[in-house]
């Protein structure tokens, strides 16, 4: 995807979050689980997780601003990392690694 499609403000955005998320932390879990992707037989590299994160972050915003920036946000997810882009009074672009997450509908 091109840079040039994402507002600079989401550009910086994704940019800051990769540049302080753990991805050490999360390539050590990985390897504790024995979780792999693809079929492959090991964890991702840690280019690997850079890589996928950063193409879903961007994937997650040009999807948002296809759809109009719609006020309900849009998420993305895949091999545990979740993009969420919401909508306060500008947008806001979260990304997250999950090992584990119940929740409940409310009716339980």
């Amino acid at each position: 995807m091109n840079d040039d499609l994402i507002p600079t403000s989401l550009n910086d955005a994704i940019h800051h979050i990769m540049n302080r998320f753990k991805f050490q932390k999360v390539q050590s879990v990985m390897q504790y689980l024995g979780w792999s992707w693809r079929g492959n037989h090991s964890s991702p590299t840690i280019d690997e997780l850079k890589s996928t994160a950063f193409d879903l972050m961007e994937g997650c915003v040009a999807a948002f601003e296809e759809a109009g920036r719609p006020r309900e946000g849009m998420v993305f997810a895949t091999g545990g990392f979740v993009a969420t882009i919401l909508w306060h009074r500008t947008p806001h672009i979260d990304l997250v690694f999950y090992v584990d997450h119940a929740e409940s509908d409310g009716s339980h």
